[in-house]
């Protein structure tokens, strides 16, 4: 055979090949849309619209003086209500399909709260105040964070009033979360007085599932933020239960706590 031969042999079978290629993986593709898992949805229910929002740290609000703490990072009370607004009359257009907003960690950071609810005085000072939170502190701790961010709460309340889902996942600067009472008092700042909106508000202690969506805050594959027994991070101080704290906790309440309160008004500093 010529040269000229063996060239047009050549380019048969390249043809060929990349033909086979093209219809090979259009079969592996068609063969895995039929194997992939459909979202698992209750006969005769749709799937709920999913929105996620995560790290807004709410924390101790205002001052005495009127003015936001250098150890308060969430400032934006209208903005969030607006938001909320719009989810809801989007849902509303679109049939009042089923909403679940999903505040996925670090929500609420228990860690930059020091001072107590007003009318009261702080429970503890020392380790049980920072790092080793018990129940009684970490209530008093949330009881200031409703106080000072009620619209906050008040937006929220909107979403289960109107027959959709909030749900909490536990991040690493609100661990407080894992206790019941901590969890009840919270049902009760979004629900209000309405215990059939408070069942409409879900805590989960690691992460979210639903349909074919996984939601989680991700401290867990973080050294420095994770700690032992996840779904149980508490140890046990002469019959006392307190959180375990993890390594990162310690940066916040011993360094980034003191910076905070040394920067002049208007910095900030994330963590």
């Amino acid at each position: 055979m010529n040269r000229k031969g063996t060239h047009r042999l050549l380019l048969s079978a390249l043809t060929l090949a990349a033909a086979l290629v093209t219809t090979t993986a259009a079969n592996a593709d068609n063969l895995l849309r039929k194997l992939a898992p459909k979202p698992r949805q209750l006969k005769g229910q749709r799937a709920a619209d999913m929105v996620v929002l995560s790290d807004l740290h709410l924390a101790e609000g205002r001052s005495d003086n009127g003015k936001w703490s250098n150890r308060e990072q969430f400032r934006v009370h209208k903005q969030f209500d607006d938001m909320v607004g719009y989810l809801l009359k989007r849902q509303q257009r679109a049939g009042n399909r089923k909403l679940q907003v999903v505040l996925n960690g670090d929500i609420f950071d228990f860690l930059l709260v020091l001072k107590a609810p007003k009318g009261q005085k702080v429970a503890k000072t020392g380790p049980e105040r920072h790092h080793s939170a018990t129940e009684a502190v970490a209530l008093q701790k949330l009881e200031r964070i409703g106080q000072q961010h009620a619209p906050f709460f008040a937006s929220l309340r909107k979403v289960v009033n109107a027959g959709h889902e909030v749900v909490f996942t536990v991040g690493n600067h609100d661990q407080e979360l894992h206790y019941p009472k901590v969890q009840r008092a919270l049902r009760k700042l979004v629900g209000g007085n309405s215990g059939k909106a408070g069942q409409r508000v879900k805590v989960k202690s690691w992460f979210h599932h639903s349909g074919d969506v996984l939601v989680e805050h991700g401290h867990r594959y973080d050294a420095l933020n994770n700690v032992n027994y996840p779904m149980h991070p508490f140890r046990d101080d002469k019959g006392t239960r307190r959180l375990r704290p993890a390594a990162g906790t310690y940066l916040v309440t011993e360094w980034a706590n003191a910076l905070r309160e040394s920067m002049p008004a208007g910095l900030e500093i994330q963590s």
